[in-house]
């Protein structure tokens, strides 16, 4: 019988919460002092989505966590083609930033202390372009996972299967197989 040694953690979606895209619009829009008017926000998102399906921009994108300085240059590029002003694009971007606009999940501790406590091993495992570790140290949670494994630090991205096994070798752990 296999005995699970580590488990992989997702950070956004997973361990904090995934605000609808509308949140973060609403978001932007509010930190430039702005109301939105009727269908704008709707309007916004349309226009971010046709600029992502832009070859040019979807290939940008994809591979945009690798590093801190290409996921500022590809996303404010996309902004850029969507039609978003500068102090809106700023604005936007820079709320991924704020720790305020992810919150963890209110189970997370509840998940990974028991995991701890069984000497299951833990990682977060994230497309990011920031440190999450003082994410976690804010909310006391840092002692609770053993490794991270950040796109950016690692320059790969999922689904490369690289970031996974980096993350395993991380924990000093292999994949499990059926």
């Amino acid at each position: 019988m296999d005995v699970i040694n580590a488990v992989l953690f997702d950070w956004r979606g997973t361990l904090v919460v995934d605000w609808a895209d509308e949140w973060w619009i609403e978001q932007a829009l509010s930190g430039t002092n702005r109301t939105p008017g009727h269908g704008e926000i709707a309007s916004l998102l349309d226009s971010l989505a046709a600029a992502r399906a832009i070859p040019r921009v979807a290939a940008m994108l994809r591979d945009a966590d690798v590093s801190a300085d290409q996921h500022r240059s590809s996303n404010l590029a996309w902004f850029d083609a969507a039609g978003l002003d500068a102090g809106l694009a700023t604005a936007l971007y820079e709320l991924d930033f704020d720790r305020r606009c992810h919150p963890f999940a209110r189970d997370v501790a509840a998940v990974l202390g028991p995991l701890r406590e069984r000497g299951v091993r833990t990682a977060v495992v994230s497309d990011i372009h920031f440190d999450l570790r003082p994410e976690f140290e804010a909310a006391g949670m840092v002692d609770l996972v053993d490794s991270f494994m950040l796109s950016f630090e690692h320059g790969v991205c999922k689904p490369n299967p690289a970031i996974f096994r980096i993350a395993l070798d991380l924990l000093g752990s292999s994949p499990m197989r059926p």
